[in-house]
């Protein structure tokens, strides 16, 4: 397995190297701690092994919607679709009213149904998106 372990490090005996997590390293540079107890027993026994970080690697396309909440949500219903979808969408946002990662399901939801009308948004209709967001009475 080449996953770096929840300890901060895994040992590839294959490319005989050990990979640390830079959290780990930080905590392995303070002595006494137990990362630093540990980092000293992997170079103990694997004397010859280098020593690297793990590689993050981030996905370039990946696209964020900071920014993009409830209320914009909302906006974006009552702008787009009308009254009676605000309705429906702020039933769908009640039945989900007190859950652990509510806004994460329904962000979910409204990207699944609107994620290519609301990124084919322009510039000033985004404006006017928060405008409209500001004024809008909150989910009763």
């Amino acid at each position: 397995m080449n996953k770096t372990t929840n300890k901060g490090y895994n040992v590839d005996l294959v490319e005989k190297k050990i990979v640390i997590t830079k959290a780990f390293a930080k905590a392995a540079g303070v002595y006494g701690t137990a990362e630093f107890e540990a980092f000293v027993g992997l170079r103990n026994a694997f004397p010859d092994f280098k020593i690297e970080y793990k590689d993050i690697t981030k996905n370039k396309d990946k696209v964020s919607y900071s920014g993009l909440s409830i209320s914009k949500m909302r906006a974006f219903m009552q702008m787009k679709h009308g009254e009676e979808a605000l309705v429906s969408f702020d039933k769908f946002v009640r039945a989900h009213e007190g859950e652990k990662g509510k806004y994460a399901v329904v962000k979910k939801a409204f990207l699944n149904m609107y994620k290519e009308e609301y990124n084919a948004l322009t510039t000033d209709e985004v404006m006017e998106l928060d405008i409209l967001a500001s004024e809008l009475p909150s989910v009763a």
